[in-house]
């Protein structure tokens, strides 16, 4: 923001400054080196199968609640979940 004249960044200003920013300096966008690449390609394949994980656990225990299920599935579900979470 100061780059600017602006005499604080706040919230009301990061649209107008960021937009600003873009349209006067025209940043090229920012490429991770190439040898993070395979390190981040995994960790996010990583993160999709816990989020999908997470999703399946939560399915069940969904259904689980509609229907009788001992005490130590719905335990086990709980504990999976939050660890997930």
């Amino acid at each position: 923001a100061g780059s600017f004249g602006l005499p604080a960044k706040h919230d009301r200003h990061n649209t107008r400054v960021l937009a600003r920013f873009g349209r006067e300096r025209q940043p090229h966008p920012w490429q991770p080196p190439a040898s993070f690449s395979p390190h981040l390609h995994a960790l996010l394949k990583r993160l999709e199968a816990v989020e999908q994980n997470l999703k399946r656990k939560l399915n069940r225990q969904e259904h689980a609640e509609a229907g009788q299920v001992p005490a130590a599935v719905h335990a086990s579900l709980t504990r999976v979940i939050t660890a997930l979470e």
